[in-house]
């Protein structure tokens, strides 16, 4: 099976939004923030080129649409494809100064949120696990402490493995939680941002944009847990959306 291909970038301003279909340029027009429109264009843009690499397709063939496994419209809301190649597997992601997207042939989850706000302790508690939230209390910085547990949770959730609902019962620090069928979470991380992914059976290439990115370590005993299978289990920047859709 062809790995998968995997990236983090920071916002393409001048990506090419006449690659993006009619209705993703409405979904992008309804956006407030110019910042957030200029994510939204880069995160669609990045996707193609990872399909691009992944397959061999012309960025101008890639048509990205999206389907309700339960009202089954399109285009809607609900989990991104490649028109006419379902075997494919797709994740997009994005925050305000930062991208991430990735493309397989198996279900493969991706998420990235700049750090430039402070978290809600109502947020926290929605999200985190008990155990969760006491490795939150306990770290140097709180507030990114929860980001890297929310994006590996927006992760598992675009993997297909769970719901927003799931949130806290989702424990991505169990040593002992563990699926066999997929990948271990990876982390990516610079001083102002984090992302995570996960996928089913084959790890991807990862072209990293920062030369000092980073797989943290986030277990409670100090091992790199970026190699350790978790439990199965977006949105803006700062104090995620609980209620959004998972799928940018």
């Amino acid at each position: 099976m062809t790995d998968p291909v995997v990236r983090f970038e920071p916002v393409d301003r001048h990506a090419d939004a006449g690659l993006l279909t009619a209705y993703e340029l409405g979904r992008r027009d309804r956006l407030v923030r110019a910042t957030d429109r200029a994510a939204y264009v880069a995160a669609h843009v990045l996707v193609r080129r990872c399909v691009a690499e992944l397959t061999g397709l012309r960025l101008a063939d890639i048509r990205i649409s999206q389907v309700c496994p339960t009202c089954g419209v399109e285009p809607g809301h609900g989990v991104p494809l490649v028109s006419g190649h379902p075997d494919l597997q797709i994740s997009l992601s994005h925050s305000r100064h930062h991208v991430a997207a990735a493309a397989a042939m198996a279900p493969i989850g991706i998420d990235v949120e700049t750090i430039d706000e402070h978290g809600r302790q109502d947020v926290v508690e929605a999200a985190l696990s008990a155990a969760e939230q006491a490795w939150v209390r306990a770290q140097p910085d709180p507030h990114r402490a929860f980001l890297r547990l929310w994006v590996r949770k927006e992760a598992w959730i675009k993997c297909g493995n769970a719901s927003l609902d799931d949130l806290a019962a989702i424990d991505v620090l169990s040593e002992d939680a563990a699926a066999p069928d997929h990948t271990a979470f990876q982390e990516w991380s610079i001083p102002d941002a984090v992302g995570a992914w996960t996928a089913v059976e084959r790890q991807p290439r990862v072209d990293l944009w920062s030369v000092d990115a980073t797989r943290p370590r986030i277990s409670a005993d100090h091992r790199d847990a970026t190699h350790r299978p978790a439990r199965r289990t977006r949105t803006g920047p700062g104090v995620p959306n609980l209620r959004g859709t998972p799928h940018d």
